[in-house]
Formats: C-alpha cells, structure tokens, sequence
C-alpha cells in the first residue's frame, strides 16, 4: 500500500491542532476551577462572619437594631442569572 506524504502531513497537523486545542481548553478549565474555588473560599468567609455576629447578637439578647439581613430587599435569581425584584407582600 502506497501513502502520500501530504496527506500524512495533514494529518498529523490536524492531530496537532487538536492537541493544541485540548491543551488551551483543559487551561481555561482549570482557569475556571481556581475562580470557582476562590468564590467559594469568600462565600465560606462570609459565612463565617455572619455566623459569628449572629452568635454575638444573641449573646446580647434582644436588641432594637434588626440585623443586617432582615434589613435587605430579598432578590430572586432565575436561571440565566437575570436578578428579578422582591414581589410586594402587601403588608409594611
């Protein structure tokens, strides 16, 4: 069986495009994997802080102050990220 030369060099170009285009998306993968553990690290941070003034707030027994995350407008996400308004309740 006879091979042609270009049709090999084509062929390994392609396969080397390919490599090359598997290798840039597995970086921008593990480029998203740090950024996601980064927001995850500042979610538990937060976590924690709200945590910890809750813990002191009822250490302090009631107060007139409402804390900081009843004072908050409630918002909804909807899948595609778009952040809707709070619904009125109707009562104030």
């Amino acid at each position: 069986m006879f091979f042609d030369d270009s049709a090999s060099a084509a062929s390994s170009m392609e396969v080397t495009d390919r490599i090359a285009s598997l290798e840039q998306r597995v970086q921008m993968q593990e480029d998203d994997i740090q950024l996601l553990k980064s927001a995850l690290a500042d979610v538990v941070r937060r976590l924690n802080i709200t945590e910890e003034q809750q813990a002191v707030l009822n250490r302090k027994g009631p107060t007139k102050a409402r804390p900081l995350m009843q004072t908050l407008p409630l918002r909804t996400t909807v899948n595609n990220g778009t952040v809707l308004p709070k619904k009125p309740t109707g009562s104030l």
